[in-house]
């Protein structure tokens, strides 16, 4: 009963399936191995087995390691890895079954590692299949049964042998040797492999494929061997045995027993070789070719349709009944035994001694000298032309016959074998060539007769002169004479016949060499002509269909020419071939129509003057065909090389200037082939044409892109040497879509010139460039398209623009030049030999190519960026020197360089889109000087893939770049299957490092999340009060396995799980490492760490302390509690997440820190929380701080002693800060990035040391939110900073920038609602004294919505293009200090603007559209004065435009119904350019203006003033030259009364300033005529004083209207302007001019008389008193007088200025000249303001 319940027990055992989900070793007992597991396996799974196994079953998605030397043996593979970690491993895989795993999809099956994968069937027709074979060796064992054998991938790593009876299927064939070759061989079944790798070398052949990393030694054969042992095998798909395959050459050896006949399939066979033992017999029904046969003894051959041997090795004897040919023999006894009377044998061999014809049949010898032949039973033996027998014997039966056609000697023996007579009425022996002898060769003696037929007689044409007459025989046969007429030899015709070949000469010996001439045509009736003469045929006539037309060789010094055509005139006749067969020999055949079927050249030239068609013909290398620019076609072609030498080969024997002028529709071949060491034997030649079309055999090659066909090419032979201008096509560039294959796609003949030699000869083929080059840009990419492979030498592209060559499942083969902007190759399979980019060591532009297609790349130069989008390998080694190479892996790329590989920059990804895979073979290194990862993906899949670490080299933390959703959590991006020692000089830094012992990296940007290494340990420490020791085992519980933490790390954990329990207490020195969970569930201890320490989660709670100078890195610290938590840092620390459970936890950091409050996955922060963190730093130490959004609900209290460098914006429901510094400087409190905001409801400080500092300062406005803050506490208009205990001010402007891209239609909205569509970044646009905008475009824009308060400062320029383009600010206002403006057209469509200073640096075009608000602009400056134009449109307050630099000149000034413009300048001229003012008031304040040969356009639609020159405005003061001022005046419609144009303060403005004025009007009768012509309606004429106005004629002014500058200025006086004095005022002026004479009269005689008087007086003085005299009057008495006289005479002076117009003398000011004498009247003259005069006396 025990024995059967253990039974039981152990059934259930072995029964149970395995389930395996993670790492699990190999248990059972102590025995050598295990049986019958069946294991099943999870995603995870590493079940490693250690001892000799047998597996019932393998499945599910795990790995199965095989660890050690051990043999392990699966029944049923149905799923997961098998990985073989030691060279000496072996797994045997029995079967495969196919199933599917737990997402439905297929399971994979895979053998990897350093073993040996053994495939075992062990039933007849199963099939195995294995998604991926990686390991070292494969062998293959059968039971002697077919089966199938299907794998996905195969890394052939060492030569493999399926057999006969395994048919081999692969998809992919790959390798990871390194400078060796490997092989598959098979020896039955066919092999299929659908792909090898790109960057293998390989050799594919039938029963072998070899692959290499180097060039292949062997050289590919296209001979398949096979043996057999005696009988055909009559499986499908075989290779073994090979005469079915098609495309290769087949030898076959049969081995074995020979007692039975060997039978041949039916159908016919040809063989390369066929090996048959001595004794052996063979048969088949079909026709046998065989181009070597080798026997071991003797025998026979029987039953086939046709035999041919090519040769045959072995002197032993041959018996043969069927028809054929037989060459090249060793045999030296044949017995022709034919089947039937209709079968002949040709014989070409040179071995033969003995033969004997058993039967009737016929034998041709045309080989070599037999020295016995027996012929038997009508058997017949034919000697054909060319053939000289001698020493030979001949026995001949009654029956039999025996042609001797060619030479032969008195040696020559013909006997009878019989009695019998001839009863065939045949001659037995029928002779070619007639020779003397014949009769002794032929012994007929007795009853043994031989008939035979003595032919060969010669013919001779004998000259005879007839001195008496030039008479032109007609016709001229070989019974009459050749007549010889004017030295010529000459007949209109001819005719040879007979059935004998005829020699043709001029004299009986034939020797001499004068020509002759055939008019009208020879006709040949006979086998064969010799002319033994020169001249010349015009046409031959053949009325036999195998004729020779023959002249000696001798004759070098004349040619025997037909001239005008060959043509058969031959009828059907029974027992002839129907089709002419033509040989000319040592003929030139000129200018000629041929019309022959069959035509044999030797020696012959053919020059031609149309095509040529020939359905057959057959030339030695002796003859020559000169087509110029014809062509000749023929179905089939035979050259007969075997008199070529090197000193005689031809330059070409077929030459033509057209255009593949050479074409063979059907077969070309050679018949004789020259010695081997004659090479290069050309058939066709041409320079810059295709000279060939049709068939190339394997010994033609056509080279140098189609321009020689050449016959034997030598492999060292080099186009380029012998075509000295090396090939070049151009692609057309007129449109975008271009088909690469066709040749009206290219600028060049022979185009494209595709690159066809799979063996890598390119000396055969020549050098070819295909080329596309431009220099325009387009809007649209260039597509060039090929539906074929495209296998060129080299391309270059150089365009601005992206092109694309595309090959839809085709392959690309070539060097490539990428010089332009961008190349994308689309193909299955792109080999590269070189890609070559910029040469320019300093460019700034770098090219790209773009690899859609599985790719091989062997060498690199130049700048490139390359873009990897399938899968690349790179074959050799690179280093960058002074270039750039980008590479950009978006698939999977293979170093296989065999040593460095050096990147300026490469860029990878692991996102859900590209997943890209670099893998290093174990000879190569990757040097890395710059990488950038992009990750957003969390998987366990590498990027990087290699032996060790050490493969990858050269990478720091200074030049890594990683981003992306996911970089913030640490992933693996490369696996290595081996640890070395890489880690202390690997990557190891806060974004890198080489864990998880040393097989993989990891990286991330800002760690959020550790990476877990693989496997899960738990250790506890023992209970203790005083002292632990963290890296000592003795301190653990579990002593055996802890510690578990590795070498520190600050992005990765080991699985490790450390536990301070509640009963441990004082210090735990020595921690270090690397740890997944550490649970601090204690009060009061003290962590010091011996090096740096790596925590994934930290569980805490309590009052507890770490200490040390090592870093501490936390991903996850969790306040496990609901009691108040203090945790105390004496170390740098860095904590990435922050989870609190409880109402509060105090953190207090006396070193570096980093931490973030919060997590990114859930919320974490309990609401109502309170955190406090309190930092008391050294002077070169930091904290950041990162809070969540979750940190809304929690409180937040910071004490620190340094500024606080904020990760992110800032949350918190209540702020409490206290700023601890001693020492006061500019720095905030916190240190916020760009673009971040400071939230929090409730700002609290408390106060210390300091009393006034900066809090924060934001990136822009409105980026603070503080509801409510203490005393003391101010926040900026502009909410962008915070300040405590004083006002403070920004320490940097808010910068925003307009985006240069993307924008929608030219459309910018100013507000973009935070979304960066119309900025470079949210926040914008600011404002306030802070803020600066930049406004660079190179497009035109309108930005809408503008509302500035106050900017600081607004720059407005075009981009870098230098083009001029229009900016419109269109909205509110715009208000603030500066705006710079650079060049552009620019508009400002704003209701209000007033800026301090506006810069217009270069040539610009500024508008001023619509304000609508008093508006002023402080200070204009030009830096280019003459290059402005202004336009002021549309206004309907006052514009204040003020120009306070020197130098200042406008281009133009445009105003346009705008109210009212004001200009002033304080310091200099300005000079306004050219003015027009259209129905709006230009209005002049004050300074200088310029208006020296100036023209002003006025466009008048009213009577208003439109230029004010104010009172302080003064006019030209660089020049006191009068100069002209044109007014140009339109007058839109017909207005009453003065049109005010003017106001100045100058009374003469219009003749001071020379104005003149032109009228132009849209009435017709309003004329536009100079002033004072007598048909002008208006007049300019100056009013009013200080108006300047067009007056109508005849129009008097009685009122002015009110000065637009305030003044009082103005002032009616008298005046009619319609040119006509008064009568009544002539009457006055008459009778005033009569007065004023006769006073004058009287004044004069007055004078005289006083004086007279006076001088009497002098002689008595006192004869008056001084009261008489009447000069002495008192002062009293005519003081009132005089009074009354000046007062007349002032108001006199007055009346007559104000009948003055326009002119005067005087000053500005006022002013006065006069003189007075005690006897004279003095005179005066004074002004006021600028006009005025009078007069007046006085007397003493």
């Amino acid at each position: 009963m025990l024995i059967i319940l253990l039974f039981t027990l152990f059934t259930l055992i072995i029964a149970t399936p395995i389930s395996c989900d993670s790492y699990q070793s190999q248990s059972g007992s102590d025995s050598n191995s295990q049986t019958d597991i069946e294991l099943i396996m999870s995603f995870g799974c590493y079940f490693i087995v250690t001892q000799q196994t047998t597996f019932k079953s393998i499945s599910g998605e795990g790995t199965v390691v095989i660890s050690g030397a051990v043999e392990v043996t699966v029944n049923d593979y149905k799923g997961g890895i098998i990985q073989l970690n030691n060279e000496n491993a072996k797994v045997n895989i029995v079967k495969t079954t196919d199933s599917l795993t737990s997402d439905n999809s297929k399971s994979q099956k895979k053998i990897v590692g350093k073993g040996t994968t053994v495939i075992k069937p062990q039933s007849k027709d199963v099939t195995i299949k294995l998604d991926m074979v990686g390991s070292s060796s494969l062998v293959v064992e059968s039971i002697q049964q077919y089966f199938k054998l299907v794998i996905g991938t195969l890394y052939l790593n060492n030569n493999i042998d399926v057999g006969k009876y395994c048919e081999l299927s692969v998809s992919q064939l790959t390798s990871t040797i390194t400078n060796k070759e490997c092989s598959i061989k098979t020896t039955g079944k066919k092999m299929v492999i659908t792909e090898i790798d790109a960057d293998l070398y390989r050799l594919v052949e039938p029963t072998q494929v070899i692959i290499s990393t180097t060039p292949i030694n062997e050289t590919y054969s296209n001979i398949v061997k096979c043996k057999l042992d005696g009988t055909f095998i009559t499986e499908s798909d075989l290779v073994c045995p090979c005469q079915n395959l098609n495309g290769y050459e087949c030898e076959l050896e049969f081995t074995g027993s020979t007692t039975n006949p060997i039978i041949f399939p039916d159908g016919d066979i040809t063989l390369h070789k066929l090996i048959l033992p001595s004794g052996a017999t063979i048969s088949g029904k079909g026709s046998l070719s065989v181009m070597n046969l080798e026997i071991k003894g003797d025998i026979t051959i029987n039953g086939f349709s046709r035999v041919d041997i090519k040769s045959q090795t072995g002197e032993f004897k041959i018996i043969i009944s069927t028809k054929g040919k037989i060459k090249g023999t060793e045999t030296k006894n044949l017995v022709f035994s034919p089947s039937s009377s209709s079968v002949i044998i040709e014989y070409y061999g040179t071995s033969i001694e003995t033969l004997i014809i058993d039967k009737d049949g016929t034998f041709i010898n045309n080989g070599n000298n037999i020295k016995t032949v027996t012929l038997n039973n009508g058997g017949k033996y034919t000697v054909p032309e060319g053939i000289t027998v001698n020493s030979s014997t001949i026995k001949v039966c009654p029956t039999c016959v025996v042609n001797i056609n060619g030479e032969y000697t008195e040696s020559l023996k013909i006997e009878s074998t019989g009695t019998g007579d001839n009863t065939n009425n045949e001659y037995n022996v029928k002779f070619g060539i007639f020779k003397d002898f014949v009769e002794e060769v032929v012994k007929s003696e007795g009853s043994n007769k031989i008939t035979f037929h003595p032919s060969g007689k010669k013919v001779i044409f004998k000259e005879k002169d007839y001195t008496n007459t030039n008479e032109l025989i007609d016709g001229c046969d070989y019974t009459k004479k050749f007549y010889k007429t004017n030295t010529k030899n000459k007949c209109a015709t001819m005719k040879v016949e007979g059935f004998e070949p005829i020699e043709i000469s001029l004299t009986n010996d034939g020797t001499e060499a004068d020509k002759f001439i055939i008019e009208n045509g020879l006709s040949v009736n006979t086998s064969k002509v010799i002319f033994k003469t020169c001249g010349t045929i015009k046409s031959l006539k053949f009325l036999l269909y195998d004729i020779t037309l023959s002249k000696q060789s001798s004759q070098t010094n004349c040619e025997l020419t037909v001239t005008e055509g060959l043509k058969s005139e031959s009828k059907e006749i029974e027992n002839y071939n129907s089709e002419l067969k033509l040989t000319l020999e040592n003929i030139q055949v000129k200018e000629t129509d041929i019309s022959v079927p069959k035509l044999v050249l030797k020696s012959t030239t053919i020059i031609a003057n149309k095509d040529i068609k020939i359905p057959t013909l057959s030339m030695d290398g002796k003859s020559k065909i000169n087509l110029e620019q014809y062509g000749l076609i023929v179905d089939e072609v035979s050259f007969e090389f075997s008199g070529i030498t090197e000193t005689n080969k031809p330059d070409a024997m077929i030459i033509s200037t057209k255009d593949k002028g050479f074409r063979v529709q059907k077969l070309m071949r050679v018949s004789s082939i020259p010695n081997p060491e004659v090479k290069n034997i050309y058939i066709t030649k041409q320079d810059d044409k295709i000279t060939y079309s049709g068939d190339v055999p394997k010994q033609f090659y056509l080279a140098c892109y189609g321009r020689a066909l050449i016959y034997n090419i030598d492999t060292k032979y080099k186009c380029d040497e012998v075509f000295k201008i090396p090939k070049k096509c151009t692609f057309k560039t007129e449109n975008s879509n271009i088909d690469f294959n066709s040749e009206s796609s290219y600028n060049e003949a022979l185009c494209p010139c595709h690159y066809s030699d799979p063996k890598g000869e390119q000396d055969l083929i020549g050098t070819c460039r295909i080329i596309f080059e431009e220099n325009r840009k387009r809007e649209d990419k260039i597509i060039i398209t090929s539906n074929t492979d495209i296998n060129v030498n080299e391309i270059s592209i150089n365009s601005p623009n992206e092109v694309i060559i595309q090959t839809p499942d085709k392959k690309i083969i070539s060097k490539v030049y990428v010089l332009g902007k961008r190349l994308i190759l689309e193909g299955s399979n792109i080999k590269l030999s070189e890609i070559e980019g910029t040469m320019e060591s300093s460019s700034t532009s770098i090219p790209e190519l773009e690899l859609k297609g599985k790719s091989t790349i062997s060498k690199i130069t130049g700048n490139m960026n390359i873009i990897i989008n399938k899968e690349a390998i790179i074959e050799k080694e690179h280093t960058t020197g002074n270039y750039y190479t980008g590479l950009d892996i978006k698939g999977t790329l293979n170093i296989r360089t065999g040593n460095k590989f050096e990147t300026t920059n490469i860029k990878v990804y692991k996102t859900k889109i590209i997943k890209s895979k670099v893998i290093i073979d174990n000879t190569s290194t990757l040097d890395l000087k710059n990488i950038e990862i992009v990750m957003d993906l969390v998987n366990e899949e590498s990027i990087f893939i290699g032996d060790v670490a050490s493969r990858i080299s050269g990478v720091s933390t200074s030049n890594m770049v990683i981003k992306g959703t996911s970089s913030n959590i640490c992933q693996a991006i490369g696996s290595f299957s081996n640890s070395d020692n890489s880690r202390n000089n690997f990557i190891k830094s806060g974004m890198s490092d080489l864990g998880c012992s040393s097989k993989l990296w990891i990286v991330c940007s800002k760690k959020t999340l550790s990476y877990k290494c693989p496997g899960n340990t738990q250790c506890t420490f023992k209970s203790s009060t005083t002292e632990l020791n963290g890296s000592d085992k003795t301190s653990y519980i579990d002593q055996e396995n802890c510690p578990c933490s590795e070498a520190g790390s600050e992005i990765f954990t080991t699985g490790c799980e450390t536990i301070i329990p509640s009963n441990v207490s004082g210090i735990i020195k020595g921690m270090k490492g690397s740890i997944e969970t550490l649970t601090v569930d204690t009060d009061r201890i003290e962590i010091e760490t011996l090096n740096s320490l790596s925590i994934s989660t930290m569980r805490i709670r309590g009052i507890n302390k770490f200490k040390g100078n090592n870093n501490i890195k936390i991903d996850v610290i969790d306040i496990f509690t609901s009691l108040p938590t203090r945790i105390t840092f004496d170390n740098p620390v860095s904590i990435s997440a922050t989870k609190v459970s409880g109402s509060s936890v105090f953190f207090f950091f006396n070193n570096e820190v980093s931490i973030i409050l919060g997590t990114t996955k859930e919320k974490s922060i309990k609401a109502g929380a309170s955190i406090s963190l309190s930092s008391t730093l050294s002077k070169d130490q930091n904290i950041e701080l990162t809070t969540m959004e979750e940190m809304k609900e929690a409180d937040l209290f910071i004490s620190s002693n340094k500024e606080i460098k904020l990760g992110g914006s800032l949350y918190s429901k209540t702020l409490t800060i206290t700023n601890t510094k001693e020492i006061i400087n500019e720095e905030a409190m916190f240190i916020i990035p760009s673009g971040k905001e400071f939230n929090t409801k409730n700002l609290k400080v408390v106060s210390s040391y300091i009393k006034n500092y900066k809090i924060v300062e934001t990136s822009d406005i409105n980026y603070v939110n503080i509801e409510e803050y203490s005393d003391g506490v101010y926040i900026d208009n502009y909410k962008s900073y915070v300040t405590y205990g004083t006002k403070g001010k920004r320490s940097t402007d808010i910068i925003c920038s307009m985006k240069k891209e993307g924008i929608n239609s030219g459309i910018i909205p100013f507000d973009d609602k935070d979304k960066s569509t119309s900025w470079d970044r949210a926040g914008c646009s600011c404002d306030g004294d802070s803020c600066q905008v930049n406004m660079i475009s190179d497009s035109d824009y309108r930005m809408i919505g503008i509302n500035y308060e106050f900017v600081k400062n607004i720059l407005i320029r075009n981009g870098d293009n230098l083009k001029t383009y229009t900016s419109i600010l269109e909205g509110d206002k715009i208000q603030g200090e500066n705006i710079e403006i650079d060049t552009g057209n620019i508009e400002f469509k704003v209701g209000e603007i007033k800026i301090n200073k506006l810069i217009i640096k270069n040539e610009s075009n500024i508008s001023f559209i619509g304000i609508n608000n008093t508006s002023t602009i402080e200070n204009i400056i030009l830096i280019k004065p003459g290059t402005t134009s202004i336009l002021i449109k549309d206004g309907i307050n006052p514009l204040t435009l003020k120009i306070n630099n020197d130098n200042n000149t406008i281009n133009s000034i445009t105003l346009q119904n705008t109210n009212k413009v004001v200009i002033s300048n304080t310091q200099s001229t300005i000079n306004l350019g050219n003015v027009i003012i259209e129905n709006s008031q230009l209005y002049l304040d004050s300074g200088i203006y310029e208006l020296n040969e100036k023209t002003i356009n006025f466009l008048v639609k009213s009577n208003d003033f439109m230029l004010v020159m104010g009172p302080s405005t003064q006019i030209n003061s660089n020049t006191l030259e009068v100069k002209t001022l044109n007014f140009n005046i339109k007058i839109e419609k017909e207005l009453e009364g003065p049109i005010y144009l003017l106001r100045t303060s100058y009374q003469n403005f219009i003749s001071r300033f020379g104005v003149k004025f032109t009228i132009t009007s849209n009435n017709n009768h309003l004329k536009g005529q100079a002033l004072n012509s007598i048909d002008s309606k208006y007049e300019l004429t100056q009013v009013c004083r200080i108006y300047v106005a067009l007056v109508p004629k005849g129009y008097t002014i009685t009122e002015c209207p009110k000065d637009p500058c305030g003044t009082n200025e103005a002032g009616v006086f008298s005046q009619v302007t319609n040119g006509e004095v008064p009568k009544w005022a002539i009457a006055v002026i008459v009778v005033v001019g009569l007065i004023i004479i006769i006073a004058l009269i009287l004044l004069v005689a007055f004078i005289l008389y006083a004086k007279l008087v006076l001088l009497k007086n002098r002689k008595n003085n006192k004869v008056f008193d001084d009261t008489e005299n009447i000069f002495c009057a008192s002062e009293v008495n005519d003081s009132d007088d005089i009074e009354k006289k000046e007062e007349v005479q002032d108001d006199n002076g007055e009346n007559s200025i104000s009948s003055e117009s326009g002119s005067g003398s005087g000053s500005a000011n006022d002013s006065g000249s006069g003189s007075v004498s005690s006897s004279y009247s003095a005179s005066g003259s004074g002004s006021d303001n600028g006009s005025g005069s009078g007069s007046g006396s006085a007397s003493e």
